[in-house]
């Protein structure tokens, strides 16, 4: 076995790992760059109609044999850890044959993300693999094991091939609502691995313990207590911990729990693969919004029935304004809040609370 780091050594994001044997050749995640060699933030649009070879050439992508359109002797298979872009946001240059194995609801997540942003990714050779099911790529044998992580369906994968193991941690942590799945690892981890590829975003941060998920959620709760005030709450609308976490806390407080559509969208489609809150008859204080842009666009591209799919759960401005104090509702940005809201100011970034960017929440219905 032998295996080169492409990316990820000394910047955060754009993870990429390829491993070889004599007759198969694989890659550990294909991610987008967070940032730029000199530290800046990473944007792609700058290269938009660069050619690949190009891109090869200037670094933006890494120069891998066989991955990219007319290769020859393709690379016989790449691994998609969990559905974050600095871990599959490149995948669209790689050669349209390529097998791609990942987990079911990865494939999903970036199937919505394809659906609801301007991202263009789409896998046409998919194998889904299981947690703790070991499967074979070649003369490879990859084992998934779960982990506890703000993505949705996470996996660290322990590579073995010709009495040689290789284990990749992909993202991991143990403050989240998997925080059994890291402990149950810890004692039950493959022993004698001869190589160690662990992540370390963290390594360098202050040595301050994390706040757990249960934590954060009884914080919340404390917060969504007081009176007179409209709750805005900025967060991923993929991080289903923190989602979970915002619902059970509305729920304990008697508050109106409020997603756009496009976390609507999201929540229904990952509840077939875990006891997560969605607009239903089930969740009566969760409702839906429809953010007028993003309706009309989907409407525009023949996509009306994901709005339709949740018209019985629509709130309106009108309700919202005249119920405000029990209102807490996910934000993706926060400009300009007028004074009569009240906002409370509740930013939701990681385990961190920070003071909300006062201005006008656009949630006009389209429905």
């Amino acid at each position: 076995m032998k295996f080169k780091i492409h990316r990820g050594t000394k910047e955060i994001g754009g993870s990429c790992v390829e491993v070889w044997t004599k007759s198969t050749r694989i890659l550990l995640d294909f991610g987008m760059p967070l940032v730029e060699k000199d530290g800046k933030e990473f944007d792609f649009r700058k290269y938009k109609t660069t050619k690949t070879n190009e891109l090869v050439s200037k670094g933006v992508l890494p120069d891998i044999h066989g991955l990219y359109n007319n290769s020859s002797n393709l690379i016989d298979g790449v691994i998609i850890s969990h559905p974050h872009q600095d871990h599959y946001g490149l995948a669209n240059f790689i050669n349209n044959d390529v097998q791609y194995y990942l987990g079911e609801a990865t494939h999903k997540i970036i199937e919505l993300n394809n659906l609801f942003t301007p991202q263009e990714i789409h896998l046409k050779n998919t194998n889904y693999f299981e947690k703790e099911k070991t499967f074979k790529i070649g003369d490879i044998s990859v084992a998934p094991y779960w982990a506890d992580h703000s993505a949705f369906d996470a996996y660290s994968l322990l590579i073995e091939t010709n009495g040689k193991s290789l284990f990749y941690s992909g993202d991991f942590r143990s403050h989240g609502r998997k925080a059994k799945v890291f402990y149950w690892f810890t004692h039950n981890a493959p022993q004698n691995v001869d190589y160690l590829l662990l992540e370390g975003t963290t390594i360098s941060r202050d040595n301050k313990p994390f706040k757990t998920e249960p934590e954060i959620e009884s914080e919340l709760t404390n917060l969504l207590k007081r009176q007179g005030k409209i709750n805005l709450i900025y967060t991923s609308g993929q991080n289903i911990d923190r989602i979970t976490s915002i619902y059970k806390a509305c729920k304990r407080t008697g508050k109106i729990f409020i997603v756009d559509v496009y976390v609507a969208k999201v929540l229904k489609e990952l509840s077939k693969y875990a006891g997560i809150p969605y607009p239903s008859d089930d969740f009566e204080n969760l409702k839906v919004m429809f953010p007028y842009f993003t309706s009309r666009r989907l409407k525009n591209e023949g996509n009306e029935k994901v709005l339709y799919q949740f018209k019985k759960y629509k709130i309106t401005k009108e309700e919202i304004s005249k119920q405000s104090d029990k209102i807490v509702m996910i934000v993706s940005f926060c400009t300009e809040i007028p004074k009569r809201s009240n906002c409370s100011g509740l930013c939701m970034r990681g385990s961190s609370r920070k003071p909300c960017k006062m201005g006008i929440v656009r949630y006009n219905t389209f429905l």
